[in-house]
């Protein structure tokens, strides 16, 4: 039921269609593309310095540096909404649809487990925690042997 009798459509016009389409369309495409700048320039200066015009990573070992900047990228990604990027594009097949719906429908599981389950800290914080919480008892074995 409507809260009038009018209704709150008109069954020739919506506004996802062409003309209006970009009312909706033309803000995601502005997000996305100060999102990706965001990244661009976090993971720049985040990961690399400049040294005598040309780009050095960090001192860091090259296997550490990787892991470092892909979780950091995803985290980024997911948190920015850059896999709306294919969502935008959405026109290009039922392939990328579908990947669109996986990448986010997983968003929440990823951050979870990128910033959750494998951060040292909070693992560190909880064991404290729980140390705290359920005392250890220390065994003392003494020997009655004379």
């Amino acid at each position: 039921m409507h809260y009038t009798n009018i209704p709150y459509f008109r069954n020739d016009s919506c506004w996802l269609a062409d003309p209006y389409i970009w009312g909706f369309m033309g803000v995601v495409a502005a997000v996305l593309c100060f999102n990706s700048v965001v990244i661009l320039v976090v993971l720049r200066t985040q990961f690399f310095k400049k040294s005598r015009n040309e780009i050095v990573a960090r001192q860091d070992k090259p296997p550490k540096v990787l892991r470092k900047i892909f979780r950091v990228t995803v985290v980024m990604v997911y948190t920015l909404g850059i896999t709306w990027m294919i969502g935008f594009f959405n026109d290009l097949s039922v392939a990328a649809q579908y990947v669109f719906v996986i990448l986010n429908l997983s968003s929440g599981i990823i951050l979870l487990l990128l910033e959750i389950v494998t951060n040292r800290a909070l693992k560190e914080a909880i064991s404290n925690a729980t140390e705290q919480l359920i005392p250890t008892r220390e065994i003392i074995i003494t020997s009655t042997k004379q």
